[in-house]
């Protein structure tokens, strides 16, 4: 096939064996032939196919990823059971190795690849071996294989996807290992001396070049592989978290971004138990040193922690939950980690220190008995839920707390109504150009709520709410009964067209007057020092004062005064100048 760029003899055999394959997955008796010759001579046949190194490389291809790869595995093991007293045939052997290798099995991938013949130099065998040597913390062995099958991946057909793919698997591998490749642990013992292991050998031809490095540094490299683990077979969960995340954040464009936080895949190791799959799969496999750690790690829970202290990198916190305090390392000088700040984190331990491998997230203050439980129930989707609110961009509320939507009512009033009187019944007050609502608001007193024009037999009421047009209608119904509702037009505040604004009264004229300019600015002054004091939405239900107070909250606060205009000079407006000065800002 074209997608292969293997000859007519191999694809053909290629998709000999994908069909096998396929037949196995739904049980069909015709996955080893149609008749009792072809059933008892295909097993033969399969062998000889995978062992031909264009068919293995396409097979492993077509097989890398969990789905497809437990028929192939059962394919393999069924002919693989036929030959096991057959020396030289190893092609399904490994097969069911490499199937075992992409589900997580390592320790049984282990056993088949470590008794491969050793000239077996295919690229995908090559690369099966290097995720073995890896597993065993063996970086000088994986570099020395995966730069073998690099060599090979030069050898397949130019524009095809084989070789784009076998060089990425390449590539990602080599760069999880580059840097305990690249730095030798220091010798255990000289060359002839016995090896410390307790083989009895000597060291130059037992673990000479084969040393951990110590694991306080490979406990990084552990992490990783755990990480990797959940990315092959949780790459479903990962989809899922991220697209929860970001849709309550407002920001699903960010969802490819997201699938690749470390914050992501730590919960899915933890929170949806991956954790004890990676340990099943390895418990043989990794570093003895490395198989207590990781369990230790399935012991910590993410938590809640407030900033104690920091110094150069590292910082120290307090959980919450039961009072302890940690020492986490390797952190950045950054907002979040000043005194007093709240993180939701899960640092784990290495020796007597903490390392923040999936990194922290801010906390508000008012979110700690909700994060809290969430964490105690551990539910990944609550618990992205919750951060995705967090980080949710503030929403513009009027001081009803209602959804700053700018809305228009339009009626028709009979021929000559006069509706002046019926108007001040309904609570509007004659402002000379438009009648205007006021009243008091959840979190303002003597709030100008609703206002009314009249232009002939139209009238035409504006407010910057859905339900505050709603009460205007009510309003209108009860008081002005004959006036005709037209319509009710709603606008998201992203509709307005910046280069063509509508058309507003002329403010410095309604200023030139003295008792109109006096009247504003003490209303203006009343509603500054009301502000200060008031919950606000788009501060998580806190005031100005608490925000400010608050070194996390204060970056809500100053982001929200940003997006105040400036009053221009000589006219009369809520200035953020003012507030910041208020505030300490």
């Amino acid at each position: 096939m074209f997608r292969w760029g293997v000859d007519a003899d191999d694809a053909l055999g290629a998709q000999i064996l994908l069909g096998a394959i396929g037949l196995y997955a739904v049980e069909s008796p015709m996955a080893f032939g149609a008749t009792p010759d072809e059933q008892e001579t295909s097993p033969v046949m399969f062998e000889a196919l995978l062992e031909r190194k264009s068919i293995a490389t396409v097979v492993a291809y077509e097989c890398s990823e969990t789905e497809g790869c437990e028929a192939a595995r059962g394919l393999a093991a069924t002919v693989a059971a036929l030959f096991e007293d057959d020396p030289t045939s190893w092609a399904m052997r490994w097969l069911v190795a490499h199937c075992d290798l992409v589900l997580g099995d390592i320790d049984s991938a282990a056993v088949v690849l470590d008794d491969l013949p050793g000239s077996t130099g295919y690229l995908p065998v090559l690369i099966d071996r290097a995720r073995l040597a890896i597993a065993r913390s063996q970086a000088k062995e994986a570099q020395k294989l995966l730069r073998e099958a690099e060599r090979l991946v030069e050898d397949l057909p130019k524009l095809t996807l084989l070789p784009h793919t076998y060089r990425k698997v390449i590539d990602d591998l080599q760069d999880e290992i580059e840097v305990w490749a690249d730095n030798t642990p220091p010798p255990m013992a000289r060359r002839n001396e016995r090896c410390p292991c307790g083989s009895g050998r000597k060291y130059k031809v037992c673990h000479l070049g084969r040393e951990l490095h110590p694991i306080e540094d490979r406990s990084l490299w552990l992490y990783h592989k755990m990480v990797r683990f959940a990315r092959e077979q949780a790459d479903d969960e990962i989809d899922s978290l991220a697209g929860v995340l970001t849709d309550v954040m407002g920001e699903p464009s960010l969802w490819a971004e997201m699938i690749k936080a470390p914050l992501i895949s730590d919960v899915v190791l933890h929170e949806e138990e991956f954790e004890q799959g990676f340990l099943d799969g390895r418990l043989s496999t990794l570093p003895d040193d490395e198989v207590l750690l990781a369990q230790q790690w399935m012991l910590v829970d993410r938590t809640v922690f407030e900033v104690e202290s920091t110094s150069p990198g590292s910082i120290e916190l307090r959980d919450l939950g039961t009072g302890e305090l940690i020492e986490v390392v390797n952190v950045d000088d950054n907002p979040m980690s000043r005194p007093g700040s709240l993180l939701i984190g899960r640092p784990l331990p290495v020796g007597d220190i903490y390392r923040a491998f999936s990194g922290f997230m801010a906390l508000r203050p008012d979110l700690v008995q909700a994060a809290l439980s969430v964490l105690d129930d551990k539910d990944p989707d609550a618990l992205m839920e919750l951060l995705g609110s967090m980080h949710r961009a503030p929403e513009i509320r009027n001081t009803d707390g209602h959804e700053m939507e700018p809305t228009e009512v339009t009626w028709s009033l009979p021929d000559g109504a006069d509706v002046a009187e019926a108007l001040g019944r309904a609570g509007l007050t004659d402002d000379g150009d438009s009648w205007t609502l006021v009243r008091d608001t959840a979190n303002q007193s003597n709030a100008l709520v609703a206002s009314i024009q009249l232009d002939g037999d139209t009238m035409l009421g504006s407010t910057n709410s859905v339900e505050r047009a709603g009460e205007l209608l009510e309003l209108i119904a009860e008081h002005v009964p004959d006036a005709v509702h037209l319509s009710t037009k709603v606008s998201a505040l992203d509709e307005f067209d910046e280069n063509d604004p509508p058309e507003l009264p002329n403010q410095a004229e309604m200023l030139a007057n003295p008792e109109i300019r006096a009247a504003i600015e003490a209303h203006m002054a009343t509603y500054e020092t009301e502000w200060l004091d008031s919950t606000i939405p788009a501060l998580g239900g806190r005031t100005p004062r608490e925000a400010a107070a608050d070194p996390i909250a204060r970056e809500d606060l100053i982001r929200l005064l940003a997006s105040f205009p400036e009053v221009d000079d000589g006219a009369v407006g809520m200035s953020p100048a003012r507030l910041r000065a208020a505030l300490g800002l």
